[in-house]
């Protein structure tokens, strides 16, 4: 009866561990207190859709209809970081305040695709669409499969993905004739890349604290999310059930990691890329990344005393890394080069 029962509850350990991959929702990160009408407002955001064969929502940022008397919003926020390394002050304060618009017609320098970090949804993006707004560039964002307006369906870990943002590049840039920016927190870089590295067709990227192993980053995030479930079980049947999640969609933990889908293509075919990593960051591997500090076309900057969390939050400094390197890039005098498309397989 005991051996039963321990039995039953492995299993039922191990559906609820693959159920959380598959359906992190997102639904935790939402802004409350405004509708959604009055959220496109304060962000300068449209609602549309592709076809309603190929149903996909997203939002859209429109900077070409920015006007002097928009008013963006500010961001104040403090974060307290728990277990801080020893001389590292445990209270960080973040803060966000963008200039306005100045009142002249524009034309857009190009598009960015925002893609959001695991078990959040396109609201954690908004602060990253205007900032980018403002700074001449239209945005758009998707809900990742397993996520917001998209967790009726499990996450695909890569193509599911990398094919719904197909159908949205190509839309855009059929309808607007601009460069198309790839921007990816965590999760959301990776699936980036993946994309880059099936089609190609893109003229930068900008990955912010990029995932790396996918089974490492889960297993700390699971601890912490979770830990009177993980508390029953060891470190090493949670990797293993996390790494048969992955195996069961074609997939494995390393095949997720940004740098490793980076260093799997051939530098010539990379668009010219921006990483954003922090100092503290424990679930985006530092080694992994410092592989690609010798690629030319591959930028990085680390911004000291943050960990992966705070890397989630937009604020002036990673606003005025992300604004000079966009202005700096060789692209940006280039606007309507972009790399050779690639087939689906990535030849």
């Amino acid at each position: 009866m005991i051996v039963g029962l321990l039995l039953s509850f492995a299993v039922g350990c191990a559906h609820f561990v693959e159920q959380q991959v598959l359906y992190p929702g997102g639904d935790n990160l939402v802004i409350e207190g405004v509708n959604e009408s009055e959220l496109l407002k304060i962000y300068h955001l449209q609602k549309r859709t592709l076809s309603s064969k190929q149903h996909l929502p997203f939002y859209f940022g429109d900077a070409e209809t920015l006007t002097s008397d928009y008013v963006p919003p500010t961001l104040d926020l403090t974060f307290t970081y728990t277990d801080a390394p020893e001389g590292i002050d445990p209270v960080r304060k973040y803060h966000l305040e963008l200039e306005p618009s100045v009142n002249k017609t524009i034309r857009a320098k190009g598009i960015v695709i925002l893609l959001h970090s695991y078990s959040t949804n396109a609201q954690s993006v908004l602060f990253d669409s205007i900032a980018l707004q403002l700074q001449g560039y239209h945005t758009a964002i998707v809900d990742l499969l397993g996520h917001g307006t998209a967790q009726d369906q499990p996450v695909s870990f890569g193509q599911a993905d990398v094919r719904r943002l197909h159908r949205l590049v190509t839309k855009l840039k059929r309808q607007y004739q601009l460069p198309i920016i790839l921007y990816g927190k965590s999760y959301g870089a990776s699936i980036a890349a993946q994309y880059i590295e099936s089609y190609g067709n893109i003229a930068r990227f900008i990955a912010v604290a990029p995932m790396t192993d996918f089974t490492p980053a889960a297993l700390r995030m699971a601890k912490s999310s979770h830990s009177f479930i993980t508390s029953f079980v060891s470190d090493q049947w949670l990797q293993d059930t996390f790494e048969e999640v992955l195996i069961n969609h074609q997939t494995s933990s390393r095949r997720l990691s940004t740098p490793r889908v980076l260093l799997r293509q051939p530098e010539k075919s990379l668009p010219p890329t921006l990483i954003v990593i922090g100092s503290l960051d424990k679930i985006s591997d530092s080694d992994q990344l410092k592989r690609l500090e010798n690629i030319d076309r591959i930028q990085i900057e680390t911004l000291d005393n943050r960990g992966h969390i705070e890397m989630m939050i937009y604020d002036n400094h990673i606003n005025s890394v992300i604004e000079d390197w966009l202005k700096n890039s060789v692209v940006d005098k280039q606007l309507m080069t972009a790399p050779q498309e690639k087939d689906q397989q990535g030849r």
